[in-house]
């Protein structure tokens, strides 16, 4: 029997192949019926997408798979699905399109967990959400008017303008966590909609019916919460809309799987296609829990998370200037270098008074006003807003480079009075 360690390498070659393969969709659409290269309008490829092609008309769909460099579930779905449709398993109508993030990262990620003999928290979050992918989430809101002046802007433009819009909403976005919690659907709010008016439109399209899920995460609307570019592609005709599955935690080869279980019934429910064998989950997609979690994104304690939706992009811009180093081991924080003077005083406090911040894991309880981070320029403090539990913290004892920011999700949540409100 293999352990889990060796579990993951053997998916991670795999994953490798196809990134190789993804990284060169002009050589694919060459060697495999009906898959193709997806270019622009300049005729220029689009690395990392491909467009699978049934040759009847139907409905565009999109899915996006490893768009974070080191949550590589979603690139083990979309092999399987590669697979499978060489094999003959097609929808009957219509086009899928896949793409995927920074190919070169991904790759040097591998190259890391296949080196090492212990799979750490700390390996897998140094590779966490940087700068250098693509990843949809950092997608500027007005990309489609916007002028572009970098090559990161420019791949994104292709992704929305190419792969996104055309798929009218159906769209699956494949992520894991960041420790080893069950999968959850995250959905979207549109401007007005309370979260109950969500989970109805989210039942109403049939989209996630026999979903494994037993959790929801609802975003509201906001200039930087990471839904900003992907929710704009709501299409309010068809009520279609895109859905981001969390397949849980990203060095846990059961998370692998699990992404190709949600596509498969994804790709079952919005088109039709058959699925490999049984593929119905546990429990319903007919969201009825008595709660849903809001989850706030904060980078200063200068900004209220009430502010975000008022923030312009230059506020923004100047509220992340600092990188913020999460506090879940003080003594871990007090051997880290690259302290500024300031943030040393700060750390010196917090130890006078025993802090201990051990406890901010995943879906943890917080209390409002603990500590969540310290500035590593400014050492000012972040403090958790309001009472609820800790999501996705992301968090590493490695000093990122200049410029780049670490930030937490505080999941707050609220008893079923509060879903229409």
């Amino acid at each position: 029997m293999i352990d889990i360690v060796e579990e993951l390498k053997i998916k991670l070659t795999a994953v490798r192949q196809h990134l190789q393969l993804l990284a060169r969709p002009d050589i694919s659409e060459r060697s495999f019926d009906g898959v193709y290269a997806v270019r622009d309008e300049g005729d220029e490829v689009i690395t990392g997408a491909l467009c699978y092609r049934t040759g009847v008309s139907g409905p565009d769909v999109a899915i996006l798979g490893g768009i974070h460099m080191n949550e590589m579930s979603g690139v083990y779905a979309l092999l399987k699905f590669h697979t499978r449709w060489l094999n003959g398993a097609r929808p009957k109508s219509g086009n899928i399109y896949v793409a995927t993030g920074k190919i070169e990262r991904a790759l040097e990620f591998i190259d890391t967990v296949m080196a090492a003999e212990n799979i750490s928290p700390d390996l897998w979050s140094a590779f966490h959400a940087t700068h250098d992918h693509f990843n949809y989430n950092r997608i500027p809101f007005d990309i489609l008017t916007k002028e572009i002046s970098n090559d990161f802007e420019r791949h994104a433009l292709q992704i929305v303008r190419y792969i996104l819009k055309p798929s009218k909403g159906r769209i699956l976005d494949l992520h894991n966590t960041s420790t080893n919690a069950a999968p959850m659907v995250t959905m979207f709010m549109q401007d007005g909609e309370t979260p109950a008016m969500v989970i109805e439109r989210i039942n109403a399209t049939g989209v996630t019916e026999d979903f494994p899920i037993q959790d929801f995460i609802v975003w509201k609307p906001g200039p930087y919460n990471g839904v900003e570019s992907i929710r704009s592609i709501v299409d309010a005709e068809t009520g279609n809309l895109p859905i981001l599955v969390e397949n849980g935690g990203g060095a846990n080869p059961a998370s692998f799987d699990a992404a190709d279980l949600h596509t498969q019934i994804w790709l079952k429910n919005v088109t039709g296609m058959e699925p490999e064998g049984e593929v119905t989950g546990s429990q319903s997609a007919s969201f009825e829990r008595n709660y849903y979690v809001e989850t706030n994104a904060l980078y200063h304690p200068d900004v209220k998370p009430e502010d975000y939706s008022q923030l312009g992009q230059e506020t923004l811009k100047a509220a992340k200037k600092d990188t913020f180093v999460l506090m879940r081991d003080l003594r871990s924080a007090r051997a880290m270098t690259g302290w500024s003077d300031k943030a040393r005083q700060a750390l010196h406090k917090l130890e006078e008074k025993n802090y201990s911040s051990s406890r901010l894991d995943n879906f943890e309880p917080i209390n409002r006003g603990d500590l969540l981070g310290i500035g590593l320029n400014s050492g000012l403090e972040l403090r958790s807003p309001g009472d609820g539990v800790v999501m996705m913290i992301g968090a590493s004892t490695v000093v990122v480079p200049e410029n780049r920011e670490t930030y937490a999700n505080i999941g707050i949540k609220f008893k079923s009075d509060s879903l229409n409100a």
